[in-house]
Formats: structure tokens, C-alpha cells, sequence
């Protein structure tokens, strides 16, 4: 018998298509051989359900796809599933489909929505069987007694996978919505280190409109506009230095603005990695001349700067709902242009992005949960077990959430 790499050898000099799983899946996607290739994806529950919308589309008896699929979702895992149910549960077509490839550093890619529409009737069915599947799983484990799911967890993502989540004070996913302090001034602010070398950080804050048109930037060449007001450009921190920008609420809220994305960008293009300390954050201000420049009782959040790129946005601030989108991600930096206005295509895609892209829900999660072993309560206090935001177990209990929930 021929040793595996012979064959592949023999086979690739013969030209021939190779015969693996992902082959046969495709050829049969492409020929629309739909009743031979769900016996296929069978044997693979997690596959199937990978590629359930695109069987879906392609074929003409959807509920047979669906019939099969129906017997073999309890075999599928749990992140898998509830992929699949905010997928199916999303309004059609997306605005952008997005797409966040594994790996060390945190990447969007994004494309139109081409896709075939699929029957109403259809996804609600998929739902169903995603749902069914997951609460019969969860039916198994201890039971929680009379539980509390707070509707307010719907604006936070659960945590499937944090490969390249940086440290924050307060651990989130990407794509979390947090509400924004009840004030009219926020200040963003960067601290760094230099690394071996002169180390020059600047914090940027590009605005948008509701349609995700560029307005404006606040930034070392553009130091105030609109609302914004930048601390100055620091090209040098051998002990350490700050940028700061200041924002009007009210008044970026009266010209138009939506979204204010902040950005981070090494100018002289050293990796946050190679940098002993680089971290942003925001403070909730009173009064633009109140406090101290760094006032620790007044900083919300912030978060590490140690991702091995030179362009990072880590959050975006959504001024219509006042919420806080973690975003966490970077960017491929253009070594002649590195700024935020010669990155705005990449600033406004990843925008798109977050807001767009649909995920699951910890109010979805923890409300299968309490509907398969528990007992839904309307107030914390009929309650043995607590889900919100800010008691018993939060959106922050990220190793708890995943080893005991997931």
C-alpha cells in the first residue's frame, strides 16, 4: 500500500481533484446535488452546521435539508449553535458580512451581502431546531432553580473565543455594548513607554454619521473640531507619556455625529508588543477644566495595548444609543501614511463591522439555560440565580461563563 504523501504526489502530477471531505462538500455545493450531499455533512454534525445557510440556499427542498440537519444538531457544539441561531435570527439581507479569521491579532474582513434570501419560515425553522437542540443539552446539567436573566444582557456578546482578546480592567467580548456614563464630557486617553527607541503613540478620534459617513478627525494635525479637543501631539516618552482628547457630547450630537472611533497609531512603527506599557482608556468628566488630568475614581475602562500591529481601535462610542462598543481590533498599517485619515477605510469597514454583525447574546445564552433547568423570575430578588450585568454571575465572569455555560 502507497504512504499518504505518494499519493497526494501521484495524484497532484496525474491532476487530479483530491478527494477529501471539503472536496466532495464543495463539488456537490457546486452542482447542487443537494439530496447526496446532506447524507454527507451528517456524518459531520459540526460541519453541517457550518454550512446549513448555504445548503439552505442552494437547495430546492429546504425542510428535507432541515429534516436532516433536525437529527444529527444535538451533536453539534454549543458555540456552534448559537452561531447559527443569531445567524438564522438576523434580519436578511446584512448590511455587511464580516468575517474575523483566527489568529493572534484581531482582523475584520468584510463583503456585500450576495447572498441568496432564504423563507422567512425557513430560518425561523433552523432557529427552532438550534434552540431545541441547545436546551435539551443544557437540560442535563445541575439545576439553577429560580433564576433572573436580565434583558439588558442582550447588549452583551458571549464569549466564544478569546484568542485575541487584549487585557482590560474589565474583561469583554468583541462586539459588547457598554452604557455610557451619565455625563456630557468624555476624555479618551493614551499612555506609553518608549521601547528601544523613540516610541511616538498618537490617539486619534475619526466621526461618523448615522450612515458611517466620515465627518471629521480629531487628531495631532486636526487638534480640535466639531465637539473634539486634543491634548497636543508627545513624540517622545522615555518616562512615559499621555494624549488626551476631550469630547462634547451635546455638541458633536448636534452636528450629526453617531459614532466616534477612537484610534491608536504608532507614527514611528514599532509593534504595541515591543512597548513595556501602552494602554487607553475613558474617564467620565463633569467639566472639561474639572479634576485632575488623570483622576483614577473617574477612568470607566481600559485596555492594553500589546497587540503585535501599529494601528489598534479599541472601542467605538455609539452617542445616539450612549453605549460603548468594545471593538478591540487592529489594523494593517501603511508604514508612509500611518494616521487615522489614511486608514479610513479600514476605520469605517471594521465600523460597519461591529455594528452590523450577528451574534450571540448572553441573554440568549443564560435564558436557554434557565428554561432548561431552572425557573425564569421576573425580579433579582424571586432569584436563587442571578444573571446581569452588575450582579451575581456578569458579562465580566468570562472563565465561569465558559466552563460552566457553554
Amino acid at each position: 500500500k502507497s504512504p499518504p504523501p505518494l499519493a497526494a504526489i501521484t495524484a497532484a502530477r496525474r491532476n487530479d481533484a483530491p478527494a477529501s471531505f471539503g472536496s466532495r462538500v464543495e463539488t456537490l455545493l457546486a452542482q447542487r446535488h443537494i439530496a447526496a450531499l446532506t447524507p454527507l455533512l451528517q456524518q459531520r454534525p459540526g460541519e453541517f452546521a457550518r454550512r446549513l445557510d448555504v445548503t439552505l440556499r442552494r437547495s430546492t427542498e429546504p425542510d428535507a435539508v432541515l429534516d436532516a440537519f433536525e437529527t444529527v444538531a444535538a451533536q453539534a457544539s454549543t458555540p456552534i449553535l448559537l452561531q447559527v441561531l443569531a445567524q438564522a435570527r438576523a434580519p436578511r439581507p446584512l448590511p455587511l458580512r464580516a468575517f474575523t479569521p483566527k489568529g493572534a491579532l484581531a482582523k475584520v474582513y468584510g463583503i456585500q451581502d450576495r447572498r441568496e434570501p432564504l423563507a422567512p419560515e425557513v430560518l425561523a425553522r433552523a432557529a427552532r431546531i438550534c434552540q431545541d437542540a441547545l436546551i435539551k443539552r443544557f437540560a442535563s446539567l445541575p439545576p439553577l432553580g429560580r433564576s433572573f436573566v436580565d434583558p439588558a444582557l442582550r447588549d452583551y456578546i458571549v464569549p466564544l473565543a478569546q484568542r485575541a482578546a487584549s487585557k482590560s480592567l474589565r474583561t469583554l467580548v468583541r462586539g459588547s455594548r457598554l452604557p455610557l456614563p451619565d455625563t456630557r464630557f468624555i476624555r479618551l486617553f493614551l499612555w506609553w513607554k518608549n521601547g528601544r527607541a523613540r516610541t511616538d503613540i498618537d490617539l486619534s478620534a475619526a466621526f461618523f454619521d448615522a450612515n458611517f459617513v466620515f465627518m471629521q478627525t480629531v487628531a495631532y494635525y486636526n487638534l480640535k473640531g466639531f465637539g473634539g479637543y486634543h491634548s497636543g501631539d508627545i513624540v517622545d516618552a522615555p518616562q512615559g507619556a499621555s494624549e488626551f482628547i476631550d469630547l462634547d457630547i451635546d455638541a458633536l450630537v448636534e452636528k450629526g455625529i453617531r459614532y466616534v472611533v477612537t484610534s491608536i497609531n504608532s507614527y514611528t512603527q514599532q509593534p504595541y508588543c515591543d512597548l513595556p506599557e501602552c494602554f487607553a482608556g475613558w474617564m467620565a468628566r463633569a467639566d472639561l477644566a474639572s479634576g485632575e488630568v488623570y483622576e483614577p475614581r473617574t477612568v470607566v475602562d481600559r485596555i492594553d495595548i500589546a497587540s503585535d500591529t501599529q494601528i489598534c481601535l479599541p472601542f467605538v462610542m455609539d452617542l445616539h444609543e450612549r453605549r460603548v462598543i468594545w471593538a478591540d481590533l487592529g489594523l494593517t498599517s501603511t508604514p508612509r501614511w500611518n494616521n487615522v485619515r489614511n486608514n479610513l477605510s479600514g476605520v469605517s469597514l471594521m465600523l460597519r463591522a461591529l455594528v452590523h454583525t450577528p451574534r450571540p447574546d448572553l441573554e440568549t445564552l443564560f435564558d436557554l439555560h434557565a428554561r432548561a433547568r431552572g425557573e425564569r423570575m421576573e425580579t433579582p430578588q424571586q432569584a436563587e440565580t442571578v444573571f446581569a450585568p452588575h450582579q451575581g454571575i456578569t458579562p465580566f465572569d468570562v472563565d465561569v461563563i465558559r466552563s460552566r455555560f457553554l
